[in-house]
């Protein structure tokens, strides 16, 4: 039988509250905290335990788990005051879930080696449907021998563990995969909107596309199951996605790449969070286009 750990949770938003749920399912002790406080007693009503920071979530664990929404908030969550390198009995390794680039990742390591921490990155591919329902798609970077030692616990929480290489390599290419993602979704309304202020038939439209080679998985999860049916709740905020193609733009620039068509996508993101859809599910963002074309893309 697998033994129950103690594992402490720092980021306890959309995707870090499902995650925790799942560690309480799989019969861990969860101890979480979260700078909103009622996040962190949700956690405590499902049967988990409430820390007032960073370090007392991470004191006397096994292991330390952060999902986090931005680079400063992974380093004041390990480096800040009241950090969980400050803790006097510090868990055996910190594994984190957070979208960060990778230098913010390399240097959180550096400081949690000082005090003999191990770190490994496990990023998310999916929704907070796929963190509730443990069927998210994890990007591994660090030591492989460190992923073999906590794969029990996070193939509880995935559908797939998919290994990528040292440190830093999981974080680069979530951010690649990311802005990817969002500039294709932004591409694809931009055809539609441009079809249906022509006259043409959405559905006819897509029904077409499925059938050549510019058909993608958005045309179906992100329209076919959001957009046409105007639900823009949120899930997967547009300030956090416009904080994804930001970070991978910059790191481009870091390394002497050229990304332009992200650009735009950042661009195009910048003006929906302005528009007041920043705290809205990044698909919001079709409305640019509808709002000029004056046409609105629905089932």
């Amino acid at each position: 039988m697998e033994r129950s750990l103690t594992i402490g949770f720092v980021g306890l938003g959309a995707i870090g509250s499902g995650v925790a749920k799942n560690l309480l399912k799989a019969g861990h002790d969860v101890v979480g905290f979260d700078l909103v406080s009622e996040r962190s007693g949700k956690l405590a009503a499902a049967g988990g335990r409430a820390a007032a920071s960073p370090r007392l979530a991470a004191e006397k664990t096994d292991y330390v788990m952060t999902a986090l929404p931005e680079p400063k908030h992974l380093d004041d969550a390990v480096t800040g005051e009241d950090g969980i390198a400050s803790a006097q009995e510090p868990p055996r390794m910190l594994i984190d879930l957070s979208t960060v680039d990778p230098d913010t990742t390399l240097r959180v390591a550096e400081r949690l080696r000082l005090e003999d921490v191990r770190m490994l990155e496990c990023k998310i591919t999916g929704s907070s449907r796929d963190a509730e329902n443990a069927t998210m798609r994890l990007l591994a970077g660090g030591d492989e021998a460190d992923l073999d030692e906590v794969r029990h616990v996070m193939d509880r929480l995935s559908e797939e563990i998919v290994y990528c290489g040292p440190l830093g390599t999981a974080s680069t290419l979530k951010l690649i995969h990311n802005m990817l993602a969002f500039t294709i979704i932004l591409a694809d309304a931009e055809a539609l909107t441009l079809g249906a202020k022509a006259g043409l038939d959405i559905g006819f439209m897509v029904d077409l596309f499925r059938k050549t080679v510019v058909w993608n998985r958005s045309l179906e999860a992100v329209f076919e199951g959001s957009v046409f049916e105007r639900d823009f709740k949120p899930g997967f905020l547009t300030r956090h996605a416009l904080k994804d193609v930001r970070l991978g733009t910059e790191l481009a620039s870091r390394i002497g790449s050229i990304t332009p068509y992200a650009a735009v996508t950042q661009q195009m993101f910048t003006a929906s969070t302005a528009k007041g859809f920043g705290e809205e599910n990044f698909t919001s963002a079709v409305r640019l286009w509808e709002e000029v074309a004056g046409v609105e893309l629905s089932a």
